[in-house]
């Protein structure tokens, strides 16, 4: 049975090639297609051989054929456009390797690559929300779907990391984004700038430790990335801070971010998103760095009265073992009354000379 089909699609595709221009698109009309270019990318993208070679005949220009099957993968319909003359660099055939590239299609990103098209070509990415068409860059398009060896491809062949604005890489920022690790060290070897927000912050960085990224934030402050970036309200080691990122804080701390990161750098607002989250292990690489536990006004520690707060009898040790104040008060409570009805921090407040 599918050797019958396939046997009266051959013989509908070479009626099609027998017919005049205008024979053509006759044929067009009566099976309900209009003969333009859109028509022509739609019938492609679907995979309609008859009615592409009824246009082909029709004499209309192959770059829409060529779009069109870059778009479905469809490698035999984009070799029967190149036979009819299609290039990726003019017409509708400019925006074919952006649809191969959206549709992952690796053979014939390849193809079209060789055939001339243009790696730093634009392509649509997606829709805004009024249904509008996305434009950016294939290296970006690619980069933001996560196909490695595409990005890769893109990249020897020419296509320039750095394609946002002032300079920076809008590929970067959408495989960060993305968490692609691959991509992101490709485009880095590529010269992609890891520093790519304002003052010399990396944007990038940021991002990765927000989103929990953390083998790309290691790649990232490997390649350069600044670690004391910064947003306007918090830098990178508050923000790993924050998500408990414990390997992360670490390699900011060995790179000589000052952990009293808070207002003129007398206390630290990593410390005390620390200790928001009950994280000991993090409260004492930063106390270890130098972190300031007398934190508060008048010498007090809002650290320490924080984590009595919390009950967190490890993060008080570890505030007492590196100086914090016994005796701080929020001016209303003393420590040692606000860790009544919690005997072990009362022991160490006492200890450590509390009254």
């Amino acid at each position: 049975m599918k050797k019958f089909a396939g046997t009266v699609l051959l013989l509908f595709a070479l009626t099609a090639c027998s017919k005049s221009p205008q024979q053509a698109r006759e044929e067009l009309t009566k099976l309900g297609i209009s003969y333009n270019e859109a028509s022509c990318y739609q019938s492609a993208l679907k995979g309609d051989s008859l009615a592409v070679d009824l246009f082909l005949t029709a004499g209309i220009e192959s770059g829409c054929v060529l779009a069109g099957a870059s778009g479905a993968g469809n490698m035999e319909l984009v070799k029967k456009s190149f036979d009819k003359g299609a290039k990726p660099t003019t017409g509708m055939g400019v925006g074919a390797l952006g649809e191969a590239v959206r549709g992952g299609h690796i053979e014939i990103v390849k193809t079209l690559l060789d055939k001339g098209a243009d790696p730093n070509s634009p392509g649509i990415a997606g829709q805004d929300m009024f249904g509008n068409p996305v434009t950016a860059k294939v290296l970006t398009i690619a980069s933001q779907k996560g196909y490695t060896e595409i990005v890769k491809l893109l990249l020897e062949k020419g296509a320039n990391p750095q394609d946002g604005e002032n300079g920076n890489s809008r590929s970067l920022t959408k495989a960060v984004q993305g968490g692609h690790l691959e991509i992101v060290k490709a485009l880095l070897e590529k010269g992609a700038n890891p520093n790519d927000g304002e003052n010399g912050n990396s944007e990038s960085l940021l991002t990765a430790i927000q989103r929990g990224h953390t083998e790309v934030a290691k790649v990232l402050l490997e390649k350069g990335a600044n670690p004391n970036s910064k947003r306007a309200i918090f830098t990178a080691l508050q923000l790993a801070s924050e998500q408990g990122n414990t390997e992360i804080v670490k390699l900011l701390l060995d790179k000589n971010v000052n952990p009293n990161d808070g207002i003129n750098g007398e206390s630290s607002k990593s410390l005390s998103e620390a200790i928001d989250k009950s994280n000991p292990e993090i409260v004492k690489m930063l106390l270890e760095k130098g972190a300031n536990p007398n934190d508060g006004r008048n010498g007090n520690s809002d650290s320490l009265l924080k984590a009595i707060d919390k009950g967190n009898t490890e993060i008080v040790k570890a505030l007492l073992d590196k100086g914090a104040n016994p005796n701080s008060s929020d001016f209303v409570y003393t420590a040692l009354k606000r860790a009544s009805g919690k005997p072990e921090i009362e022991e160490l407040l006492k200890q450590a000379g509390a009254k």
